[in-house]
Parts: C-alpha cells; sequence; structure tokens
C-alpha cells in the first residue's frame, strides 16, 4: 500500500509538470510587465487634469490614496506615494481604470456638422430656456462662460458682433465635443431638413 501512495503522489507531481510548462523566468517577467503597467497606469493618475479625475469611477481605497498622492509635490514621497497606488491596483480592478483613462484621453467625435450653429441660433433666440436645455443635455457646458457670452452677443453690433458670435460658437462646439447625455434627444435643437 505504501508503495501504491507513493505512485499515486509521484503520478500527480508529473501531471502538475506537464500541465504547468512556464518557466520561473517567464513568470518573472510576466510580474515584471504587471507591475511596469500598474506603474504606468499610476503615474497616468496622478498626471490627469482634475477634471478628468473627477470623472473617474474609482473604489473608495483607491481614491483616498490617489488623492494624497495627487498633492504630493516632493519626486521622492511621490515615488512612495505611487507604490501605495500601484497595491491598490493591484488588489483592484486596474483594467477598468485603465480603459476608463483610455476612454478620457482617447480623441472625441467631432460634434455632428451644423450642430454647434443650431445650437447658437437657438441660444441667440430662445435666450434662457434654450440655455437650461443645453446645459441639461451637455451638464459638463460651462454654464456661466455661455451665458456671458450670450449676453454679450446680444449686446454687441457691427465687428464686434462677429467676435462675440464666434466666441459663443467656440464655446459650444467645445461643449459638443465632450460626451452628450441621454437627454440630450429630448432637448436638441430640430434639423433643418436640407
Amino acid at each position: 500500500m505504501h508503495k501504491l501512495n507513493h505512485y499515486l503522489e509521484d503520478e500527480a507531481r508529473r501531471e502538475q509538470d506537464d500541465r504547468d510548462l512556464t518557466s520561473r523566468s517567464d513568470l518573472r517577467k510576466e510580474r515584471k510587465q504587471s507591475e511596469e503597467a500598474h506603474a504606468n497606469l499610476a503615474r497616468a493618475l496622478c498626471d490627469c487634469t482634475k477634471k478628468q479625475f473627477e470623472r473617474l469611477v474609482l473604489e473608495e481605497p483607491l481614491y483616498q490614496v490617489l488623492l494624497q498622492a495627487r498633492k504630493i509635490d516632493s519626486p521622492s514621497a511621490k515615488d512612495r506615494a505611487l507604490r501605495l497606488v500601484r497595491r491598490e491596483l493591484r488588489d483592484g480592478n486596474a483594467d477598468s481604470v485603465r480603459q476608463q483613462l483610455e476612454a478620457l484621453n482617447s480623441p472625441k467625435k467631432p460634434a455632428a456638422v451644423g450642430e454647434p450653429e443650431r445650437w447658437s441660433q437657438r441660444l441667440v433666440t430662445e435666450g434662457d430656456d434654450a440655455l437650461a436645455a443645453f446645459v441639461s443635455a451637455y451638464p459638463h457646458a460651462d454654464r456661466q462662460r455661455l451665458r456671458q457670452l450670450l449676453i454679450r452677443s446680444r449686446k454687441a453690433s457691427g465687428a464686434s458682433l462677429l467676435k462675440a458670435n464666434a466666441a459663443l460658437l467656440k464655446c459650444i462646439a467645445d461643449s459638443l465635443d465632450d460626451e452628450p447625455t441621454v437627454s440630450e434627444q429630448q432637448t436638441a435643437p430640430p434639423t433643418d431638413p436640407i
């Protein structure tokens, strides 16, 4: 019986060896690549803008560690803080954080041709009602800046009217380049059938 147990153990070891053909150096290389990816992600999270950081959906421990790390200016202290960020990324879901960050950094699709002009026309003619509709469709839009530009374009005349309208149009186009919300379909201006 003793020989049978040894035989079974040896057989199990051989099977395990046959299944796992990954060498220690390959495992070390994978671990090193994973750590480099976490380090790059941690650095990117610390270097992203405040607006981008606020848009990220992060787990609470990672969020707290990142808040602290973003405040640090000293390079050596920042490296220590980034180690903590890497640890949280290892424990959490680093892939979803990476995807969110890539989505924020990827080039936005341009607004539909004529859409900024339609919004501009609607804002000039309808005033505050159109402004409320625009801000509800694009909550990231700078309401105060749009209102200032709208008032300026109402008061302007001649060459200053062209400048004011161009500034209003640019502000609208910048807001449209960001991702719209679901309510955009409800508040979008009517399209001209051409």
